[in-house]
């Protein structure tokens, strides 16, 4: 029961700043994307998983879902950068 608690609690703390980007992304008007199982694009805003099996042999990180602007004719997304520099004014 504690570590039902607990879990959540850590996961919130330990990730923080990427769940706040998360949020404003979303804001700004980003959405996530169920995607094929694909290695982790390190320019990509994703929640990466792994499996492991009972001998501790894991497997390479991939992801499932992706954050991505909607792609519209004439639309420009918002960069991460933008963001950060309008949550700081």
């Amino acid at each position: 029961m504690f570590f039902l608690l607990i879990f959540p609690l850590l996961f919130g703390i330990v990730n923080a700043d990427a769940l706040d980007l998360f949020q404003k992304e979303m804001d700004a008007g980003a959405i996530w994307h169920k995607v094929d199982a694909q290695p982790i694009d390190p320019n990509a805003k994703s929640i990466p998983l792994q499996t492991c099996d009972d001998n501790g042999v894991c497997e390479e990180p991939y992801v499932i879902y992706k954050l991505k602007y909607p792609t519209l004719p004439g639309d420009t997304p918002v960069t991460t950068q933008e963001l950060i520099q309008t949550d700081e004014k």
